[in-house]
């Protein structure tokens, strides 16, 4: 038999097969598919390459931290609770800061757009010790506001007047217990005079006495307790005393009470020393209220009214 009807032969037997016909059937409805398949394999076999694909670089991304016009780390930035790029949940970062020269927590909390009171919780900063930052020191700065509120101004405020009042009290503790061991000391001793006339001796307050508490007549009832109460002002302390029964005179002596003409209401004051034409003299409210001075006048000066024994 011929070469050529053995072929033939042999083709028709091949398209006798059934799994021939459904291969064929197959690439007949689904030609379209096979095409555009077709057509991206030789894309990707011209573009890419073999070679190609198995040196493709990785991207690289480089976190950087936002700077602003003062040149300061920004603090880190979210939206919302989510990253931008894979939308994954991200914690709240915290930065340190390390105080510079002229750092107040105030001046830091605007620095990063937070308030006081949030870096105050932060870093354990109550009351006054948030004035007590220094360089060098490290403060946790938060991403986000945790305390809006002021009352941390109320704190210090209070913290401070404490403070003043304790160092008050301090002083005039100082002041009398100076001005108890002058008294202590010999009557006839002359304290050395201020340029200005007068040397202070302290400060020294308490409730009515027979006197106005931080007037001269306070001062002369406190040194001298015999005195009456209800003597009126300065200025008719030698004719009450008078009336009272109190001995008064010209002559000074000391342990006395001289009244002057120094204000409209008239001034008193206890003699502590006589001198050779002098007087010294201490008394309250020559130089200001409640302020006990001593001073040495001349015995001779015009106005002085006269003397209480």
């Amino acid at each position: 038999m011929p070469a050529y009807q053995v072929a033939a032969t042999g083709i028709r037997k091949f398209w006798r097969l059934k799994a021939v016909k459904q291969v064929c059937r197959f690439a007949k409805n689904y030609s379209t598919q096979l095409s555009f398949a077709a057509m991206i394999v030789a894309f990707l076999t011209v573009t890419v390459g073999e070679g190609q694909a198995t040196h493709v670089d990785t991207p690289k991304i480089a976190a950087q931290i936002e700077t602003n016009t003062n040149g300061f780390l920004g603090k880190p930035q979210f939206y919302g609770s989510q990253t931008i790029l894979t939308g994954e949940v991200q914690q709240e970062l915290a930065i340190i800061y390390q105080v510079e020269n002229g750092d107040t927590i105030t001046t830091i909390a605007q620095r990063y757009n937070l308030s006081p009171g949030t870096i105050i919780d932060a870093n354990n900063l109550p009351g006054l010790q948030s004035q007590k930052i220094k360089p060098g020191d490290k403060l946790v700065i938060p991403a986000v506001d945790t305390n809006t509120s002021t009352a941390y101004l109320d704190q210090i405020n209070k913290e401070t007047a404490a403070a003043q009042q304790q160092q008050q009290l301090a002083q005039q503790q100082a002041q009398q217990k100076k001005l108890a061991q002058l008294q202590k000391q010999n009557s006839s001793r002359v304290v050395a005079i201020s340029t200005n006339g007068y040397s202070i001796l302290g400060t020294m307050k308490g409730g009515y006495n027979g006197g106005m508490p931080g007037w001269c007549t306070w001062y002369v009832h406190y040194r001298r307790p015999d005195l009456p109460n209800g003597m009126g002002n300065a200025n008719t302390y030698i004719s009450s005393a008078r009336a009272a029964g109190f001995a008064t005179g010209s002559i000074p002596r000391v342990g006395a009470v001289v009244q002057t003409s120094e204000s409209s209401f008239g001034h008193v004051a206890y003699v502590v020393a006589v001198g050779d034409g002098t007087i010294t003299v201490d008394e309250m409210n020559y130089v200001g209220r409640y302020v006990v001075s001593q001073r040495t006048i001349s015995s001779g000066s015009g106005s002085i009214r006269g003397y209480i024994y």
